[in-house]
């Protein structure tokens, strides 16, 4: 025991070399037999005659070994192999143990144990593998010494719950006991436990919606948490505040015979002397008015109970009040009572639209004009806050008269928080009523914003969004049918602003305000928005753009530059790789094959940079070259492929791997009649052996399967021979979802998701092989199969029901005109004579969506015509 007590000590030891020791030392222990060196530790853990530091130790060491909270995969199943290994007496006496020591003397060590108990949980109780830890909780609860570790435990199991699903549905069976033992801590005069039962309710609130649904159970709930708003102690009331915000946005439509209480008391709460106090109460308003905006959003405008109607006259005043407390010297980032009451004041404008304006705009108009700095600042900070959601109609003239006062403002004579304030506040309007600046003041918007950017610093970073939201309104407004435009809005502020642009993406001077950053994005986005009278100029912007990447490249390869330049270095190469995307896609055909070579070269320096792993931005980059240089583009492929093989091996990172395959689709395309045999069959046989692989994550499967359906499309016949093994990895993955529980949400999205795909394979398929009809036979009554499945299914959306009718109506009209129909109908007749499809096709033609009537009329066209061509020439009446 004092061996493995003097290695415990050692691991918290200041001298490296005596750590590293017992580490070498504790790891071979753990490796050469897992269940041994648990059961060391655990006597190390129940023996309060040992000092603290020892004891916390152990518990860490117990938690890293077998019940880490781990986010990768590999690790999750390491720790699982880990835990399994060790025999069912050693874990029963592990979990008693480490139940026993919630009763510890020692606070700190009671604390870990706390933490180790549900990370296990995390583990065990979805597999219903420590059957009795709740009720084992439930009964320390009613222990004195026990009672605010047992506490602290289902907190932290409750915390848990929020990112493993099947906890949550466990705890769900089990709420009722778990809110008795949390709402009987939250009623004791121990404020420690009143504390930690309140936070334990926090974690809870996701699953309690048995409970929650039962008025009287309802009422005793929120009665607790009403009463501990009111708390004496500061923490209890903010966690209680907290708990009531989180409530809001989980059962915001049985609120409304609360409300009036819920109103008092967060009035009650902004008036406080206390910061968290307030903004916990900003916060609470915040998550109702992102609740009415969701329904609205979604066209569920009939249930919006207008409770942000029902409170602005009482909370909007506090929000504008709040934007009066700005301190001097305040950092942009931080979170309080000025921050929290304006975005409060947003979320209102968005959630009332128009109605707000009555309450915010005398605000504006008496301090706008103060000459006390923070007053106009607030005044200004205000209208900023409502320009989303109020339409033009609305706001409209209100902007029209404001605006030359807010170029002023920004000017240097104002206080530097005016300035800021007025530079935000034009940003929101070139985002959200773009037209009125473009309609009567682009010239004097994009001299202020152009003076700005020159003056660089923090200001200058934020006049860039003034230029990007213009751009995007550009683009916006453009309709893709009328082609490339000649000319727009833009055009001749075009070079003017690419020179003052470049300037500050070369300024080193301004790191701290991300001014080199902010300008790269906004170049990014004048490309983007760019007519046909500027492509001379983006020709000549491509040797500025190389010159940067160079440079940028050269510091990420420099063994003397330091961490924090390689790392803006990396930030700035990946927002250069988004200027080579834009400068491709707008050139398109104009782009030279030497400009291409150029391009093409740095993008391979960036990935060289990055230890030859694709990242998302070179990705995108390459793709767009691809897109313009089309079939030239081959000579790239050994290095390009090599590069995207590799990426597609990183199956954690879902969004680097969707883009992998975005670049893979682009190439494909691209190259389409010129590309090679050896990297077609590559590219399927690396993506089926993915779809295998049970690291990746479900919806990287379904971009997989999207992915084969772009390439069969693309190749068309050449796709013959993938065609076995890729609807072998489609019915493999279609096995695991044909019977989903209605309560398993994330199955069925996967369900619905792969359905979706999988139907984009057979489209590629079939309209590859419109040619070669004779070559598809053998396969269709496996799509039949998956169609007669999922098409069919009740619950399906609408959209997975469009898709399967489409895939039958394509099929069809593939072979209704074939000459040898007799065969075909024979791999048809689960189709024709198959009376779901026939119930698929009427349903989906009573359907309220046009898309999906329209679709099912030509499918039954299909098989009107096709029976038809087939009684003709057989001369038959079948």
């Amino acid at each position: 025991m004092s061996r493995v007590v003097d290695l415990l000590v050692n691991l918290g030891s200041q001298d490296a070399h005596v750590r590293r020791g017992a580490e070498e030392v504790i790891n071979k222990a753990r490796d050469e037999n897992i269940g041994t060196f648990l059961m060391e530790l655990i006597y190390v853990v129940r023996d309060e005659s040992i000092g603290s530091a020892p004891r916390q130790q152990a518990l860490i060491l117990l938690k890293n070994t077998v019940a880490f909270d781990a986010k990768e995969d590999e690790n999750k199943r390491l720790l699982k192999a880990r835990w399994s290994s060790v025999g069912p007496e050693m874990k029963m006496t592990i979990r008693r143990e480490l139940l026993n020591t919630l009763g510890s003397v020692d606070r700190s060590v009671r604390h870990i144990a706390a933490l180790v108990i549900s990370n296990l949980a995390r583990l065990e109780l979805p597999v219903n593998q420590w059957p009795d830890l709740l009720n084992g909780l439930y009964g320390a609860c009613q222990i004195e010494k026990f009672q605010e570790a047992a506490i602290i435990t289902l907190g932290y199991i409750c915390e848990e719950s929020a990112t493993c699903a099947p906890l949550e549905m466990y705890l769900q069976e089990h709420c009722s006991k778990i809110l008795e033992c949390v709402i009987s801590g939250m009623q004791k005069s121990d404020p420690e436990i009143c504390y930690q039962a309140t936070q334990a309710l926090y974690g809870s609130i996701s699953f309690i919606h048995p409970n929650m649904k039962i008025d009287d159970q309802r009422d005793y709930i929120l009665k607790s948490v009403f009463n501990n708003c009111m708390h004496r102690e500061r923490r209890i009331c903010v966690k209680a505040l907290e708990c009531i915000t989180r409530i809001a946005f989980e059962y915001y439509s049985i609120l409304g015979s609360y409300m009036h209480i819920l109103l008092e008391l967060t009035v009650q709460a902004i008036k406080s002397e206390d910061e968290d106090q307030r903004v916990q109460g900003f916060m609470f308003w915040t998550s109702i008015c992102e609740v009415e905006i969701e329904l609205q959003m979604e066209g569920q405008s009939d249930d919006i109970q207008r409770f942000a109607g029902q409170s602005a006259a009482r909370v909007i005043p506090l929000c504008l009040n709040a934007l009066l407390s700005q301190e001097e010297d305040r950092a942009e980032d931080e979170w309080d009572t000025f921050a929290a009451g304006g975005v409060c004041l947003q979320s209102y404008a968005q959630a009332m639209q128009g109605e707000v304006i009555q309450h915010v705009v005398s605000f504006i108009t008496t301090n706008i004009n103060e000459a006390d700095w923070r007053k106009k600042d607030a005044a200004i900070s205000a209208f900023g806050a409502i320009i989303e959601g109020p339409s033009a109609d609305h706001l409209g003239n209100i902007i029209m008269q404001a605006f030359p006062a807010l170029l002023n403002f920004t000017t240097s004579q104002h206080h530097k928080s005016v300035r800021l304030s007025s530079v935000w506040c034009i940003s929101q309007i070139a985002n959200f009523h773009a037209s009125l600046i473009l309609n009567s003041f682009l010239h004097q918007t994009i001299h202020t914003a152009a003076c700005l950017l020159q003056e660089g610093s923090v200001i200058g970073s934020k006049a860039c969004a003034i230029i990007h939201n213009l751009c995007q309104e550009c683009v916006d407004s453009q309709n893709p049918d009328d082609g490339v435009q000649a000319t727009n809005v833009m055009s001749k502020y075009f070079d003017s602003l690419v020179r003052v642009i470049l300037v500050a993406i070369d300024d080193r001077n301004n790191d701290e305000h991300n001014l080199s950053g902010a300008a790269q994005e906004t170049l990014n986005s004048l490309l983007s928005c760019a007519a046909k009278d500027v492509y001379p100029s983006i020709h000549g912007l491509i040797p500025e753009s190389l010159l940067r990447i160079k440079a940028n490249v050269d510091i990420v390869a420099g063994a003397a530059a330091d961490g924090q330049a390689v790392q803006r270095a990396h930030l700035m190469l990946g927002l250069m790789c988004g200027t080579i995307q834009n400068i491709s896609q707008k050139l398109g055909d104009e782009l030279t094959p030497d400009e291409g070579n150029s391009l093409m070269n740095a993008l391979f320096s960036v990935v060289r940079s990055h230890g030859g792993l694709l990242q998302g931005e070179p990705i995108l980059a390459m793709g767009a070259v691809a897109s313009a240089l089309k079939g030239s583009f081959v000579q790239y492929l050994p290095e390009g492929s090599r590069y995207l093989f590799e990426s597609l091996k990183v199956l954690n990172d879902e969004h680097l791997f969707k883009r992998t395959l975005g670049m893979a689709s682009d190439l494909c395309f691209s190259l389409n009649d010129a590309l090679p045999a050896e990297f077609c069959d590559t590219l399927i046989f690396t993506l089926l052996g993915v779809m295998q692989n049970e690291e990746l994550p479900q919806i990287s499967k379904v971009h997989t399967l999207s992915c084969l359906g772009d390439v069969a499309f693309i190749i068309g016949a050449r796709f013959e021979k993938y065609i076995a093994p890729v609807m072998n990895a489609i019915e493999t993955a279609a096995a695991s979802v044909k019977d989903v529980s209605p309560e398993n949400y994330e199955m069925l999205d996967f369900r619905d998701g792969l359905v979706e795909a999988s139907c984009e394979v057979f489209t590629g398929i079939i309209q590859g092989l419109v040619e070669h009809h004779d070559r598809l036979i053998p396969h269709v009554s496996r799509i039949a199969a998956f169609i007669g499945e999922f098409g069919t299914k009740e619950g399906m959306p609408e959209k997975c029901t469009e898709q399967c009718v489409v895939v039958l109506g394509d099929t069809l009209a593939v072979f209704k005109s074939a000459r040898r129909l007799d065969t075909v109908l024979h791999e048809l007749k689960a189709f024709i004579h198959d009376q779901r499809m026939t119930a698929m096709i009427q349903r989906a033609k009573h359907s309220d969506n046009e898309s999906l009537r329209s679709f099912a009329q030509w499918t039954q066209e299909q098989m009107v015509e096709f029976l038809k061509n087939y009684m003709n020439l057989t001369g038959t009446g079948h």
